[in-house]
């Protein structure tokens, strides 16, 4: 009678031990399976690039951090210009505008305001950069084979067009781009002046929204003498908007 009694407190002592260690085991395994939650950072957005700046970090660092990191960013044209008053190195804002997660997002969202204007027409800025090398060239551009102004040195100008297919050339034949163009959007050409063995040419390179209305927000109007047709080409700001 003793020794059952001592056999079945024994099995009774194994059970518990058994439940204790299984207990341990799945408190175990859950805790480590929440941990990876804990641990991933949240993605970097603006006000992180812009401490970063401010901290006195090289726009190198930065970017390489861009690269390595999630990130949240708002590429709007209101939000780049505010990077801009912020100071942020233009490598650091490209950087932020290629960043492959939120960008698409915003440009979305966007475009949606601007298709959503009510503008039945489409806008084109054509901008240069200033150059001192090339200041004296002024190449003829042409919209749809017709020649509307020459694109002077650090200017910019813009045409309102319907709806519909449009190409944009310089020397006509050398260098184009032709874009189906939406109701109420936005589009950005630049004219880069490319050496060559007695003199340079013009290229025409299509440009994203984002880099394009940030990059002709300092730059003056191209004059009325190197307009070549006024019923297409418009300088004047209250017509237009540059981003």
């Amino acid at each position: 009678m003793k020794f059952s009694t001592v056999l079945t407190l024994c099995l009774m002592l194994s059970g518990l031990a058994i439940h204790a260690n299984a207990t341990r085991v799945m408190l175990h395994v859950t805790s480590n399976s929440q941990q990876p939650g804990q641990d991933v950072p949240a993605p970097l957005n603006n006000k992180d690039v812009v401490t970063l700046v401010k901290a006195g970090l090289t726009a190198d660092i930065i970017v390489a951090k861009i690269k390595a990191s999630r990130t949240n960013f708002d590429t709007s044209a209101t939000a780049l210009q505010e990077l801009k008053v912020a100071e942020v190195p233009d490598a650091v804002i490209l950087a932020m505008v290629q960043a492959p997660t939120g960008t698409a997002a915003n440009t979305s969202a966007e475009s949606t305001a601007v298709t959503n204007s009510g503008d039945p027409k489409a806008t084109v800025y054509v901008y240069r950069k200033k150059n001192f090398n090339t200041r004296n060239m002024q190449p003829s551009v042409y919209l749809d084979g017709e020649e509307v102004a020459r694109m002077d040195d650090g200017k910019f100008f813009a045409i309102k067009l319907e709806p519909g297919k449009h190409r944009l050339e310089v020397n006509k034949g050398h260098s184009g781009a032709e874009i189906d163009m939406k109701a109420g959007e936005q589009y950005y050409f630049r004219i880069d002046i490319k050496p060559g063995f007695w003199k340079g040419r013009g290229e025409v390179l299509y440009m994203q929204k984002e880099q394009g209305s940030l990059e002709i927000q300092k730059m003056n109007p191209l004059e009325d003498k190197w307009i070549k047709d006024k019923s297409k080409v418009t300088v004047d700001s209250q017509t237009i908007k540059r981003g």
